[in-house]
């Protein structure tokens, strides 16, 4: 609640995406770092993925707490994050891209496969909006492919579309302009 109730300055964090493109354009594209891709992702996630963890169904709970994130998975804490080190030797942390990817972390644990009743629900469309409205703002600078921690996007909206048909995302899509891809 306390997380929901407060505020975020989205155009504050597009402001930072803008400017940390812009200083780091060659290790995001020409030459990446994946630290640095990783960098840039967690930031570029903050607005949307704040929207998906405060997403309500329709009888006013979160869907994060119908979703699979479920007590079976409470044990994922330890693998959310891994060490890195720095030239230095300086020790810090950063996301496990690889947990994030294969979980679908950031869309709270929907999978592109789960049936209708998993996907075809109203967190679900909650979920997904969250990311196409801030994506509608402020495109992601590499593409949704190269994201370390968003990859899986593309297959979970197709997954959608598949399993509840078309119409089942028209209202996000729509809110964004029409984008569906």
């Amino acid at each position: 609640d306390t997380l929901c109730k407060g505020s975020c300055d989205e155009l504050a964090v597009r402001s930072s995406l803008t400017d940390f493109y812009a200083a780091c354009s060659a290790e995001l594209t020409s030459k990446p770092l994946q630290e640095v891709l990783l960098t840039y992702d967690v930031l570029y996630s903050l607005v949307p993925f704040r929207k998906a963890v405060c997403a309500k169904n329709d009888g006013g709970s979160y869907c994060l707490l119908q979703s699979g994130a479920s007590s079976n998975d409470a044990s994922m804490g330890q693998y959310l994050t891994q060490p890195s080190k720095r030239a230095d030797d300086t020790t810090y942390t950063t996301p496990n891209a690889t947990t994030f990817r294969s979980s679908n972390i950031l869309y709270l644990f929907l999978n592109s496969t789960a049936p209708s009743s998993e996907l075809c629900t109203p967190c679900t469309n909650s979920i997904m909006s969250s990311y196409l409205q801030f994506e509608s703002t402020m495109p992601y600078a590499l593409g949704l492919g190269q994201s370390p921690l968003m990859y899986g996007q593309s297959a979970l909206y197709n997954g959608i579309k598949g399993t509840c048909g078309d119409s089942f995302l028209s209202s996000a899509v729509k809110n964004v302009g029409g984008i569906s891809g």
